[in-house]
């Protein structure tokens, strides 16, 4: 038989076979069914995954070592420290010696870029007269590390170019920074410390941060510079104790002004001689310098001129109060400042033993009177018109000069300010220079 008949054969028989699959199955042993411990990962889910672990990695890597804040000092004869972010914003700051407390007193510097910040200290500083032509502006940045640090001073320096002076960091105050695991600002300031005291081992100063090498290196003490601006509040209270007094004052002399006009109205119509009499009263109380008409008529209009203007009167005799007061607290910041506005680096580091001399000269500024001390600083604002460098003959530095002098003539020839004032060099060399400008 051939292959291809026995294929046949087959074929024809197994259409005939009938299978009893229940029986076949029922003989089979059964087995139990075990879920498969192994995970099939498709492949965006497996990248997915290995993302979110990068990313939890990392968050936890940033949280153990946080960007370290960087510290920046400007030095004039004021001290500043700003704590800055890595977004180079200033998130606190605090004055070093009593003269940077009267620089940022009234000064909000946080939130500002530390540019702007240095910016707005150093304008404070000159417009206080700390800062001169003649003036050494110190702008340096610290920050464990060393490549934050540099790149810091690099902005720092890109925006003040010439105006500012910074740490001169040399091949060899890198080599040994690195040997001390610091950076080479941090050791030139521990360096200037033991120059000036030697007292100071390198290993303990190694062991401070920079705030606190800052403290050592300008002879910080928080407690004279809290005694300071506390007696500096107190002071500013005693002013605007005065100041609600004098208002108090112009209030209580509108209310008889207006009364004595109404009296006098009434004395128009029914009686023209005691109103010429209390008239004649009135202008030498209230205007002891205007010149008293002859008839009651023209007395009278000028009794309802005054009255239209007594509103304008009021306002402005308030407003002379509140410029009166802005020029003491002014004087009174003025005088501290040239109290402390010839120490150099060397009496800087002294500072704290200056203290109770500030605060004694403060208070004896104060003990004169109220008119002595506007008289000194409307004397003051004469004499800085008069020495400015870009003074000429134009007519808005002539308007302005006329105005300085007449508010000076005003205290100058006024009875209520100290004939020995007047007569002191100080006030005679600015009559002097005025005088010579005259000519």
């Amino acid at each position: 038989m051939t292959n291809k008949s026995l294929i046949e054969q087959l074929k024809a028989e197994g259409k005939t076979i009938e299978l009893d699959k229940a029986r076949i199955l029922s003989q089979i042993p059964r087995q139990e069914k075990h879920k498969s411990s192994v995970i099939h990962w498709h492949p965006k889910l497996a990248m997915t995954v290995g993302l979110l672990l990068l990313v939890l990695v990392g968050i936890t890597l940033f949280r153990q070592n946080p960007t370290t804040p960087s510290i920046v000092t400007v030095d004039i004869n004021p001290s500043i420290e700003f704590t800055v972010d890595e977004k180079d914003e200033v998130t606190s700051y605090r004055a070093l010696n009593l003269d940077g407390e009267v620089v940022i007193e009234n000064m909000v510097l946080t939130s500002l870029s530390v540019n702007d910040a240095i910016e707005a200290v150093i304008t404070q500083a000159t417009v206080l007269g700390y800062v001169t032509d003649a003036s050494v502006v110190n702008v340096n940045a610290y920050n464990e590390k060393s490549t934050i640090e540099n790149k810091l001073n690099e902005r720092i320096q890109a925006r003040f170019q010439s105006r500012i002076q910074m740490i001169q960091v040399t091949e060899a105050l890198i080599s040994e920074a690195k040997s001390l695991n610091i950076t080479p600002r941090k050791l030139a300031l521990i360096k200037a410390i033991i120059a000036i005291d030697p007292s100071y081992s390198l290993d303990t100063l190694l062991s401070y941060d920079i705030p606190r090498l800052n403290e050592i290196r300008r002879g910080f003490v928080a407690t004279e510079i809290d005694a300071l601006k506390t007696q500096l509040e107190a002071l500013k209270r005693n002013l605007d104790d005065q100041k609600a007094s004098l208002l108090l004052e112009v209030d209580t002399y509108i209310e008889n002004l207006r009364a004595a006009i109404d009296n006098l109205k009434e004395l128009y119509d029914s009686n023209l001689v005691q109103f010429n009499q209390a008239y004649a009263t009135f202008s030498t109380e209230y205007f002891p310098n205007a010149t008293i008409p002859l008839l009651p008529s023209v007395k009278y209009q000028k009794l309802l001129v005054l009255e239209s203007k007594i509103d304008a009167y009021e306002a402005y005799l308030k407003q002379q109060v509140d410029t009166l007061f802005e020029l003491s607290v002014r004087g009174l910041y003025t005088h501290l400042v040239d109290t402390h506005a010839n120490l150099n680096q060397l009496s800087e580091w002294q500072a704290p033993a200056h203290a109770m001399q500030v605060l004694t000269s403060v208070e004896l500024y104060l003990d004169a009177s109220l008119y002595d001390q506007l008289f000194l600083a409307s004397a003051k604002r004469l004499d800085t018109i008069l020495n400015q460098p870009s003074a000429g003959s134009g007519n808005a530095y002539r308007r302005i000069l006329d105005e300085a002098y007449q508010e000076f003539m005003v205290y100058y020839n006024s009875n209520q300010v100290t004939e020995s004032l007047k007569s002191s060099p100080y006030i005679q060399t600015i009559l002097q220079n005025y005088q010579q400008k005259e000519q």
